[in-house]
């Protein structure tokens, strides 16, 4: 062998050895592995020991917008249908529109579908924020396919991944006669006239059915007995008192509502339960805090002139 092929030899054999000491390939896909099964635990733990309700509210395609609760502790879909022609006191003060104008009237004023669960929460006191477009509704249909095309599609909403998981879990294993449809305008809830434009509608009464309040009460808030105190400075008539029946869906008991001088300030939830407070304070886009020892009350609310001007 020649010098020259000799020394090629041995710097070949110097890489080899160097790359499989400075490389360990084994300890890689060790690594690897571990953070996947870490990860699939940690969603899979999550979908399993979460049990909190999910409500949603969904753009229909025929302008309709659906309303739907998700119990995962009861293994059970109830989802309410708004019909189009439903005029409704649109929040951010933004005056009366039908439900079939208000996903593109959120577009326009460039909230994303945020009107939608705003409005819903706000005229309904059904307690929402999340809210997404109109291929979100395979999580709740009850067809075969649809929950793949909503775990994966693209579409606008504020649905986190994991929130998703957890519909498509969901929607994987309720059955069929465990899923409710209720429509709103066969209900107390909203009542058949005719509309300023000339158009048949419908008006919302203010009077939720007692027997689909128990949909949306959270059993951590209901069993807990929270009580709560509603501090209400925003000088603005019945806006305390709205924010309270919402509160009472989830399950609350609101034993104060205290009027102050108007402040001009958004909202905070403030508690000794953060848990509490952080589902309270979610639908209502309220900062969160924490309470005293000495508080009378589980959960106090302030709400100001700047969350009456967009409540």
């Amino acid at each position: 062998m020649s010098p020259a092929r000799v020394k090629h030899h041995r710097v070949s054999r110097f890489r080899s050895k160097y790359t499989k000491k400075n490389f360990n390939f084994k300890g890689v896909f060790f690594v690897l592995f571990l953070v996947v099964f870490l990860v699939v635990l940690f969603v899979a733990l999550t979908l399993i020991l979460n049990k909190d309700k999910i409500n949603m509210v969904v753009r229909g395609e025929a302008g309709e917008i659906y309303v739907s609760s998700f119990d995962f502790e009861a293994k059970k879909i109830t989802t309410f249908v708004i019909p189009p022609t439903a005029e409704l006191e649109v929040s951010r003060s933004l005056g009366k529109w039908k439900a079939k104008s208000l996903w593109q009237l959120s577009m326009n004023e460039k909230l994303g579908g945020a009107l939608l669960s705003e409005t819903v929460t706000r005229d309904f006191h059904f307690p929402t924020f999340l809210w997404a477009d109109s291929l979100a509704q395979g999580f709740s249909d009850g067809k075969v396919a649809t929950p793949f095309l909503s775990l994966f599609a693209p579409y606008k909403t504020n649905l986190g991944m994991l929130d998703k998981l957890r519909l498509f879990f969901i929607a994987l294993t309720v059955k069929n006669f465990d899923r409710e449809l209720i429509d709103l305008s066969k209900t107390s809830y909203l009542r058949k006239t005719k509309l300023a434009d000339g158009e048949d509608g419908y008006v919302v009464t203010k009077n939720l059915p007692q027997e689909l309040i128990y949909v949306f009460a959270e059993s951590l808030i209901n069993k807990k007995e929270t009580r709560v105190e509603i501090i209400d400075l925003t000088g603005t008539y019945g806006v305390g008192e709205s924010v309270g029946a919402t509160i009472e869906v989830l399950g609350a008991k609101i034993l104060a509502t205290t009027k102050g001088p108007s402040d001009d300030s958004d909202c905070i939830v403030l508690g000794k339960d953060s848990t509490v407070v952080g589902k309270i304070a979610k639908v209502f886009s309220c900062e969160q805090g924490k309470g005293s020892a000495e508080d009378r009350f589980d959960i106090q609310i302030k709400i100001g002139k700047k969350f009456a001007q967009r409540f």
